[in-house]
């Protein structure tokens, strides 16, 4: 990251080459990266639940990211 007096664009280009573009150093035009899910296990203790008018189940499952963090949530089975 540029430091005290650092120029006030970046010039980038993708590894391996490609089209180069610029930003501004001050991060304005930069948007988050989602991280991506790796798996997602049972969580024990939790039952499965099924809801005949929707004709569909729910499986309580804890999702597992790259950074490492966790969400809980369910696996929805149609």
């Amino acid at each position: 990251l540029p430091g005290e007096g650092s120029a006030t664009t970046y010039h980038l280009r993708p590894p391996g080459g490609g089209t180069q573009w610029s930003a501004p150093a001050d991060g304005t035009t930069l948007k988050p990266v989602p991280v991506k899910a790796t798996h997602a296990t049972l969580l024990a203790g939790r039952d499965a639940v099924y809801d005949p008018r929707a004709q569909q189940g729910s499986v309580p499952v804890e999702f597992h990211f790259d950074d490492g963090s966790t969400l809980d949530g369910a696996l929805i089975l149609t």
